[in-house]
Formats: structure tokens, C-alpha cells, sequence
């Protein structure tokens, strides 16, 4: 069997394929290996009920991931999903923006960006992948992400910036102060899964004009510094895969347009696509 995996830091993505391209699907937390140890790796993997029920049969893995950027972070993932799937004859391991570029290619060379919990852009022409400016994390990067847009929402909160209606809605349904979520930022586990968290009540306030604001800033920092430096951009679809670009569309739209950009696809969840490529042949 072959098992095709796509990670966010927020969840992953499992597609199971048997000899008659017959197909299972499953989900589990998100791995990211900056931030997982491979004991937690493993441990959470082995746990699973897909896992347990089919790693004896998985011949093939190809995992596409968040956090696998650098040699010593990939091998530390491929070492975690080795012991996981003993008897996989290979073992592939990939970024996520690899996974994303193979869901989003349609045959001409293009950019495509990941805007999920993190964010991330690369150039592609079907056969070489290049980053411009790299992936700096939630704390650093990451701009018009779930977790960047997270962080603007609970320093309005803390800083008492919203409107008096969306304070008290956000306090309704939330019900968090200072001393909880600089807990949960600074000290607890996932700090950028926490921030996305916040994503719906963006999406429920879209068309309030402080909310508009910070989704505008947010997407138009994101194309200066990930889409605007790729040599003739204009000339290039950009594609988008993951959850944030996939519901905020239509504000997407808008900053792409200001700026000349052409958006491509966007596809909320990649595995939808990868698990029709043909692995076969690989």
C-alpha cells in the first residue's frame, strides 16, 4: 500500500492507497518537528487507529510536511515515521510547500504559496522548486497566516483596540484574560496552533471594517514579502493552498489585485490533489 501524508502544524492529512487505487482517508494532530520531538511523533502515530489497524501493509510513504526544511529537521521526521511503518520499503520525506506546489502545478511554471496556521511561498516549474525568502516561524514570520493573524487580535484585545461589540463578543466566546493567554503563548505546547485557533471569529466579523483592516494589512504584507520577490511575478499564476487562503478568498482577491498579482488555484487541503498523482511510478 501506499501512504501519502500532507502536515500543517495544526493537523495532518492521510491518504492510504491500495493496489486497486482504492482509497482511505484519516486525520491526526499536526506534525512540525521544530516544535515535536520524535518520541511525541511516534507516540501520538502508534496511537492512532489507522496507524495501528494498516502499518504492517504500508510498502510506500511520501510525507509532505511543515518544519522539514533543513537536512537535520527532515531526518529527524523520517527517523519518527521509520519507526512508525517498520515495514515501508521507502520512506520519502518532503516539505510542505513540495506538497503543496506538486497539489497546485497545471503544467506552466507558477508561485505557490501555503496560508494556513504558517505561510510560506516558493517558485515552481515542474521540475525545480526555489525559495526567495525564507519561512521564519510565528514568531518571526509567518505574515497573513492563522497564527500571525492570532497575534494582532489578541494584542487589540490586551491593548483593549477593538470596538466596544467586538470586545464583548470576542470575551463571550472566548473567555480568556492576560494571565491565560500569556500561558498559553509563552509557556504552553503549540503556541501557534493557539493563535490560528482564532481564525473563525475572523471569518464570523469579515465584513466588520477593524477586522477588514487587519485582514488587508495582513495579506498585502504577505505578497510584499513572499510573492513580490520572485523576478516577473506578474507574469505568474499564484497559487494557494490551506485553510485561511481557502476561506478568505475574496480578501485575498482584493489585495492580489491591488498589487497586479494573478491568482491561480486555491486549494484548502492538498491531499485532495496528491492523492491522484500517480505514486505508482515514483
Amino acid at each position: 500500500m501506499i501512504l501519502v501524508a500532507d502536515s500543517g502544524s495544526t493537523k495532518c492529512d492521510w491518504a492510504l492507497i491500495d493496489a486497486k487505487n482504492n482509497i482511505t482517508e484519516f486525520q491526526t494532530m499536526g506534525f512540525n518537528p521544530l516544535f515535536h520531538s520524535e518520541d511525541l511523533i511516534v507516540e501520538t502515530l502508534r496511537k492512532h487507529q489507522a496507524v495501528d489497524a494498516h502499518f504492517k501493509s504500508v510498502t510506500f510513504l511520501y510525507y509532505f510536511g511543515a518544519g522539514t526544511g533543513s537536512e537535520t529537521l527532515r531526518l529527524s521526521m523520517q527517523a519518527a515515521l521509520k519507526k512508525v511503518f517498520p515495514f515501508a520499503e521507502k520512506i520519502s520525506t518532503h516539505t510542505d510547500l513540495q506538497g503543496a506546489a506538486l497539489a497546485t502545478y497545471e503544467g506552466t511554471p507558477c508561485i505557490c504559496c501555503i496560508l494556513g496556521t504558517g505561510a510560506n511561498a516558493c517558485f515552481y516549474d515542474g521540475h525545480n522548486l526555489k525559495e526567495k525568502n525564507p519561512a521564519l516561524g510565528f514568531i518571526l514570520g509567518d505574515e497573513g497566516s492563522g497564527a500571525f493573524f492570532g497575534k494582532k487580535l489578541l494584542a487589540a484585545y490586551l491593548y483593549r483596540q477593538l470596538p466596544p461589540y467586538l470586545m464583548t463578543a470576542f470575551e463571550e466566546q472566548y473567555g480568556l484574560n492576560k494571565e491565560i493567554i500569556i500561558e498559553k503563548i509563552y509557556r504552553a505546547p503549540r503556541a501557534n496552533v493557539f493563535l490560528a485557533s482564532f481564525m473563525p471569529f475572523f471569518h464570523a466579523h469579515r465584513n466588520d471594517e477593524f477586522i477588514r483592516k487587519i485582514l488587508s494589512n495582513g495579506f498585502r504584507h504577505f505578497f510584499l514579502e513572499h510573492v513580490l520577490c520572485f523576478k516577473g511575478y506578474r507574469n505568474l499564476p499564484v497559487h494557494f493552498v490551506g485553510s485561511i487562503a481557502y476561506f478568505f478568498s475574496a480578501e485575498l482577491l482584493i489585495e492580489a489585485n491591488r498589487l497586479g498579482i494573478t491568482l491561480g488555484q486555491i486549494v484548502s487541503r492538498p491531499i485532495e490533489k496528491l492523492k491522484g498523482l500517480d505514486w505508482k511510478s515514483n
